[in-house]
């Protein structure tokens, strides 16, 4: 799970999805409004996508986050 910083957004970090993609891994990109709701709301929203995500594969997850993206986490 890739988790952008502040004033970006999820294409930022296309480049690395691709690299992390072609490296056999499901990357997936969260996205967040860094100037309409607040980290502790986005870490919210974060952990409904992540249980809905871990229901659907027995996969394990992984995190990355940018900036802001490391205190959503």
């Amino acid at each position: 799970m890739l988790v952008h910083g502040l004033w970006w957004g999820r294409p930022s970090m296309a480049p690395l999805r691709r690299r992390a993609r072609a490296r056999g891994y499901d990357a997936r990109v969260f996205h967040y409004h860094t100037h309409r709701e607040t980290p502790a709301d986005a870490a919210r929203r974060l952990a409904e996508f992540t249980r809905d995500l871990a229901g659907r594969s027995a996969a394990p997850l992984g995190y990355l986050g940018h900036s802001l993206g490391g205190l959503v986490l």
